[in-house]
């Protein structure tokens, strides 16, 4: 993976090639797809901008209060930013994120009060889908984790309250999860057998957070600073979900999750430097 930062000359190709295929980053190059660049495949894997080359398929499906709805992919690797404002000429909302790790668990939400609402332009003009209400979710299909150990990565921002997150839960309530919970400031990926691994991070602000829930060996880390904790996760039949709580206002851009599998601390340090590199995260 190699990024250029916005302290070097560019030549006039590659400024002109960050402008086409980026043009909400001003002057990042992107950095390279995350589940070749970075790490392997997934069992998930949502996202505003593409996160495998292989994947031909779109970012969301958008639904207008007219009740159309649109599938917005991709230019290069970034989210058509162009499309999606040329077909939401009234609010839109996010009726699927679909799943790019090639194991079709999209995130759906049919009923249109509980999608989330889509924001072109968050924190650095970046596109994220907004919850602000406990009945704003995304849910997939009912699938049984293997071991309760698992890993998570996700780049989200809670902008108001100091209620639950649900960056990705696994199952239902209490089951294995990243989220902004437990007050303000604080992260945590938890199990949901017993225990957690908590972390300060401001609110208002991008975080990329890498969850690994993995016994005695579960960490948290987010923007490359970790805690540790001890926590046991669940290996039962759940429904994916990322979710937000009433009075609380959760945005978010990318998750990612894998199941039976700890990731190492290579791999969590690589992954928060794509983030950073492309979401402009502290």
């Amino acid at each position: 993976m190699r990024l250029l930062l916005c302290g070097l000359l560019l030549s006039a190709p590659a400024a002109a090639e960050a402008r086409m295929h980026a043009p909400y980053k001003a002057h990042r190059i992107v950095p390279g797809v995350v589940l070749e660049s970075v790490v392997s495949a997934s069992t998930a894997a949502f996202s505003f901008r593409k996160l495998r080359s292989a994947y031909a398929g779109s970012a969301v499906k958008l639904r207008r209060v007219d009740t159309t709805t649109l599938d917005i992919g991709f230019v290069g690797n970034n989210f058509d930013i162009a499309a999606a404002t040329a077909f939401c000429t009234t609010a839109c909302t996010v009726q699927t994120v679909f799943d790019q790790s090639g194991n079709s668990r999209d995130l759906v939400q049919a009923t249109a009060a509980n999608q989330p609402l889509y924001q072109p332009n968050c924190i650095g003009g970046n596109p994220c889908m907004r919850m602000t209400a406990g009945s704003h979710f995304m849910q997939a299909a009912s699938y049984t984790t293997a071991t309760g150990i698992m890993s998570f990565s996700v780049v989200g921002n809670r902008s108001v309250g100091i209620g639950s997150c649900q960056w990705f839960r696994t199952g239902g309530a209490g089951t294995n999860r990243l989220q902004a919970a437990g007050g303000a400031n604080t992260w945590q990926v938890g199990g949901g057998v017993s225990g957690n691994a908590g972390f300060a991070a401001s609110d208002t602000a991008w975080h990329a957070a890498q969850g690994v829930l993995n016994g005695t060996s579960t960490i948290l880390s987010i923007d490359g600073a970790e805690a540790t904790g001890t926590a046991t996760g669940n290996a039962i039949a759940g429904t994916p979900t990322i979710g937000g709580a009433n009075t609380t206002t959760c945005d978010q851009t990318e998750a990612l999750f894998w199941d039976n599998y700890a990731r190492s601390a290579t791999e969590l340090a690589a992954l928060q430097r794509n983030q950073k590199g492309y979401w402009g995260t502290p």
